[in-house]
């Protein structure tokens, strides 16, 4: 059984499992469909202050993810913006965690 995850998905997407035999020949394919969890963020591109189109629901914590796949910053906050002018000019992704949901986003840091 196996699964495919990126944090480079931009919308709807698939989780496929595959059940194979010791010879490698598939015996059943399950897939489920995740609902988009697309944010919003702006300015963007930006080169101060990001925010997010979600009123927190308490605290939320957020994750920065560079172009190469390694977490650049990360950390809570009780509003809907995060200061990233100390990043690198460059293409990032947006985790944002709140309420018990995940939702992602692209951004540029100028």
């Amino acid at each position: 059984m196996g699964e495919a995850y990126s944090y480079d998905a931009a919308g709807p997407y698939d989780i496929l499992f595959v059940k194979a035999d010791l010879n490698g020949n598939a015996t059943s394919i399950t897939t489920f469909e995740q609902p988009s969890n697309n944010l919003k963020v702006f300015p963007n591109p930006t080169s101060d202050i990001l925010s997010v189109n979600l009123l927190p629901i308490g605290e939320s914590e957020y994750t920065i993810i560079d172009a190469n796949g390694r977490e650049i910053l990360k950390g809570k906050t009780q509003s809907n913006q995060i200061g990233v002018s100390l990043l690198p000019a460059g293409y990032y992704q947006l985790l944002w965690k709140n309420d018990g949901n995940i939702y992602h986003a692209r951004f540029v840091k100028e």
